[in-house]
């Protein structure tokens, strides 16, 4: 077999191990999930956000409720107080999973991590967060008409 033969052989080799191990990393994320009877959805630009471009965090995270996960890790971070917009509450929960039988449902423990967070200290939870890997997940938004 000749050189350029198995340079050619290799790079096939790679190929496929690229775009198996992409595929592996793709599925590992969730796009969504039912909590509570509400769809979560990750949120949109998730990639370029956890990148560092925080421009792109959804308004959610500012003005109602969004969940933080990190694997099985999950934070839910609440805006309390919506006249002055400045006092959010964060819990954590360990993510149990979705059931097919709703009443076999194994509620999480939420244990209270910070409350009445300013919005500025609220955003920088967020961005360490959003550094340690962490992903965010928005209610599903309803558009106008959708019932």
């Amino acid at each position: 077999m000749s050189l350029l033969s198995k340079v050619k052989e290799s790079l096939k080799k790679q190929e496929e191990v690229d775009e198996t191990s992409s595929e592996e990393e793709s599925n590992d994320i969730e796009d969504h999930f039912e909590f509570y009877e509400k769809k979560w959805v990750l949120a949109p630009h998730m990639d370029e956000i956890l990148q560092g471009n925080l421009e792109l965090i959804p308004v959610e995270c500012l003005f109602t409720h969004y969940i933080l996960r990190y694997e099985y890790h999950c934070l839910y971070i609440a805006l309390d107080d919506h006249e002055t917009g400045d006092d959010f509450e964060i819990y954590e929960f360990d993510w149990i999973g979705e059931y097919d039988n709703p009443e076999e449902k194994i509620e999480p423990e939420f244990k209270t991590v910070e409350s009445s967070l300013t919005a500025i200290e609220c955003g920088k939870f967020l961005a360490d967060r959003i550094k340690e890997g962490y992903k965010i997940y928005i209610q599903e938004r309803k558009e106008f008409g959708d019932d």
